[in-house]
């Protein structure tokens, strides 16, 4: 008990916190009772103010000195402990309760049983119980028995200005001390049933806010999901602009008011030009950095309420609603060829971007979104066909004709990635007629029996890109149609395989050939690769370096239409070629025409010289071949000998030693 007091002591002097009370929770009860202080002190002086007249007056009247002393002291004391308020609270606690319990003990001392000493007493360890707890009002309790103690003594000695049988006056002093005492614990008890329920309260509050604070929370993590799931559902993540499907409902919805304001509505399909070669020249991050760029000025180039999407990589939507007239039509190409007319800066350095524009206009050109977008789609394919930084509005006379040519482009892919394009094989041959080789020439058959022609189908591959696929396709089976024949044990000859000039151009193309001649299991002597003049021109000094390389596969090479290209003659001693063909231009005027038989015998000795076979094309008169054959051209190649034909055929030509010109 003693220890338990002593430790009630130092807390109450320090304002520590007792061992199992948390710091905040001790902080806070601190607070509540130097506020309980700061209540009672200014009640107190409201009270006192009430009261001190007429105790004063009843005093004097009835002389009662001391009473008006103690009185006037206590009045004091309040008030210097209102004024001085920022000084420690918790010494504010112990002056109410200090000067409570001096007053009672000066009044029970003073007038004994018959004053209000015993209430005031009583007070002070209720008071000590509410401002310090129940270790305060048991430590007051004992004061007040310790000075009711000394009362008494005194009492009994006679020292008091009244006097009671000493068994009743410590009877009383009981009284007075136990009912201080369970006064004191009902407080403690009523306090402690208060602080718990402040506790609870405090950590449901706290609980309830930090379920509201994790709510909160949720719900903004659910709403940012929300908002980014929207986003990506309705934007390009690499732009930033709405995408194909948020820019057709927006659209549709443009298409309706237009149709009951009976409006004009402009939507501009823009395709950056020749992407492939950005991204061959800087690089894929490069590229794609460019065309966030001109993404971004493409929309800074058109007014808030238009609509600027991106379909894909290189194709931009815009949508342009009420527009007055087809001349505003005209003003909005100016507006998009602006945003291309500055290079776009990128970690790869600045680069330049060109765009194509299709045009089309509700309600002229289409009544729905679908409709609307297919033709301004429709309008950029033609423009594309212009050249680069063109535009075409939508012209449904000549639709028809982009129909069908996108349709042939479909079909021949097809085709072509399912094999159903074969080598025919024209043959050549030696001054007696002896078939010498073969050039195959692709053809494409038709459900209905009719074939294509290479000149109807190869530009239009070359123009749609896959004409290297083509070319592969050529290549491969007429490696299998040489392997077919050694295997009838056929006379080997040399088959002569056209190579695009779009081929010639891929750094790759040495390794696909390798891989194909692999695949087919023939000899690469075998081969023979045609390549134009104007195709080796095309990738200027690189031509030598990749005709090497093919060399050293072990093919042979030739050049086809040989002085019809750009190159000249004084580049002809840098190819490593075998044979120059001679072309069927230079052919068709002879014998007759001296200048076109001064030419083709010039190109003949030339090669000769520079150790070169010669192959004359398009021989299609006896006068012809004897004439070239006259000029010491090493073999022929035309319809005088036999057209192009199927490899069964051409296999039954080599099997019956096939000569239809023997002198």
């Amino acid at each position: 008990m003693i220890a338990y007091l002593r430790r009630r002591v130092t807390a109450l002097a320090q304002g520590m916190a007792l061992p199992g009370h948390e710091n905040n929770e001790q902080g806070g009860v601190v607070r509540h009772r130097a506020w309980l202080a700061r209540v009672l002190v200014l009640s107190g002086l409201g009270i006192g103010f009430l009261l001190i007249v007429p105790s004063l007056l009843y005093a004097f009247t009835h002389r009662i000195s001391p009473l008006i002393a103690a009185e006037l002291v206590v009045y004091v004391l309040l008030a210097c402990i209102a004024v001085f308020d920022g000084a420690e609270r918790r010494l504010h606690s112990l002056a109410v309760v200090g000067l409570c319990m001096g007053f009672g003990l000066f009044l029970f001392a003073y007038r004994g049983p018959a004053g209000a000493g015993q209430s005031w007493l009583g007070a002070s360890v209720v008071l000590a119980t509410l401002l310090f707890g129940f270790g305060g009002g048991l430590l007051n309790s004992l004061f007040v028995l310790v000075s009711l103690a000394f009362v008494a003594w005194a009492a009994a000695r006679g020292l008091l200005p009244w006097s009671m049988a000493a068994g009743t006056l410590h009877l009383l002093i009981l009284n007075i001390v136990c009912l201080a005492l369970l006064t004191s614990l009902a407080g403690a008890a009523l306090v402690r049933s208060l602080r718990l329920a402040l506790g609870a309260s405090e950590r449901l509050r706290a609980d309830l806010a930090e379920r509201g604070a994790a709510l909160e929370r949720e719900a903004a993590e659910r709403l940012s999901a929300e908002e980014k799931a929207v986003f990506y559902r309705d934007y390009d993540e690499g732009s930033g602009l709405p995408n194909r499907e948020f820019f057709m409902r927006e659209l549709s919805r443009s298409l309706a008011s237009a149709g009951r304001r009976d409006r004009l509505l402009a939507l501009l399909a823009v395709g950056t030009d020749r992407m492939g070669r950005v991204y061959d020249e800087f690089g894929q991050e490069a590229g794609a950095e460019a065309l966030r760029g001109a993404a971004g000025a493409l929309k800074a180039a058109f007014r808030e309420d238009d609509l600027v999407a991106r379909f894909r990589d290189d194709l931009f939507f815009v949508l342009c609603a009420d527009v007055k007239s087809v001349v505003d039509a005209n003003g909005l190409v100016a507006k998009a060829r602006a945003a291309f007319e500055r290079p776009f800066q990128t970690k790869g350095g600045p680069i330049g971007l060109t765009a194509n524009l299709g045009i089309s206009l509700y309600p002229h050109d289409g009544r729905d979104a679908e409709e609307l977008a297919r033709t301004a789609a429709a309008a950029l394919r033609l423009a594309e066909g212009d050249g680069p930084g063109s535009y075409r509005f939508y012209d449904a006379s000549i639709h028809g004709g982009l129909v069908a040519r996108l349709r042939y482009e479909r079909d021949l892919e097809a085709a072509i990635r399912e094999e159903r394009l074969e080598p025919w094989f024209q043959p050549k041959v030696d001054k007696l007629g002896r078939i010498v080789g073969a050039e195959a020439l692709a053809r494409w058959p038709l459900e209905d029996g009719s074939l294509r022609l290479p000149g109807e189908f190869v530009p239009v591959s070359e123009r749609a890109g896959f004409v290297d696929r083509l070319g592969a396709l050529v290549l491969k089976k007429a490696c299998e149609a040489i392997a077919a024949w050694d295997a009838a044990g056929l006379r080997a000859v040399p088959i002569a395989v056209n190579l695009s000039p779009f081929q010639l151009r891929r750094p790759a193309l040495a390794e696909e050939l390798r891989d194909i001649i692999a695949a087919g299991g023939v000899d690469p002597s075998r081969l023979e690769l045609e390549i134009t003049e104007s195709g080796m021109a095309g990738v200027e000094d690189g031509a030598a370096c990749m005709l090497r390389e093919l060399r050293g596969l072990g093919l042979r090479l030739a050049i086809d239409d040989f002085g019809t290209g750009a190159s000249g003659i004084a580049r002809l001693k840098d190819y490593p070629v075998d044979v120059i063909k001679l072309p069927k231009e230079f052919v068709d005027p002879l014998p007759g025409d001296q200048r076109a038989a001064t030419v083709a015998r010039a190109i003949i000795e030339l090669s000769h010289e520079l150790d070169y076979r010669v192959v004359a094309e398009g021989v299609e008169s006896r006068s012809q071949f004897d004439w070239l054959r006259g000029a010491r051209c090493d073999s022929f190649q035309g319809y005088l000998f036999a057209p192009p034909l199927a490899a069964d055929d051409f296999g039954c030509a080599l099997a019956s030693g096939f000569a239809p010109i023997v002198d």
